[in-house]
């Protein structure tokens, strides 16, 4: 038992631990949730306006090619967050996508009462400059 304790306790786990305790917090994990099912609905509104998905999936890998070239564009943790995320929501096949499919059943399934109206002035923007 106290070789496993050593190993439980190595500083590469103690060290995981801590960056996840800081990491995910209530807001972030929040965030992920509604963040996910977002993305799923961008993705199949693009599918639906005749992207073709593979060419998204390209789009996506290529992003991530080409920040990984650079050794200090992969240090970005945006950078890192955002390919990872979108190699996620581009490829309809992933686990993820189950959920973010069923949420958006759930939400698009929320009677148009509930949800707030438009506000007036956005009837009033247009591409022309006004001053």
């Amino acid at each position: 038992f106290h070789v496993m304790d050593m190993i439980g306790m190595s500083q590469t786990k103690r060290r995981v631990v801590a960056m996840m305790g800081r990491f995910l917090t209530p807001s972030t994990i929040i965030g992920l949730a509604l963040a996910v099912p977002l993305l799923a609905k961008i993705r199949n509104s693009v599918v639906e306006a005749g992207l073709d998905p593979d060419m998204l999936q390209a789009a996506v890998d290529k992003y991530a090619a080409i920040g990984e070239r650079s050794e200090h564009t992969r240090r970005i943790p945006s950078f890192r967050a955002f390919s990872s995320f979108g190699k996620l929501a581009a490829n309809p096949h992933r686990w993820i996508n189950a959920f973010a499919n069923v949420a958006n059943e759930v939400t698009d399934r929320i009677p148009q009462a509930l949800i707030a109206r438009e506000p007036a002035w956005l009837d009033e923007l247009t591409s022309q400059p006004v001053v």
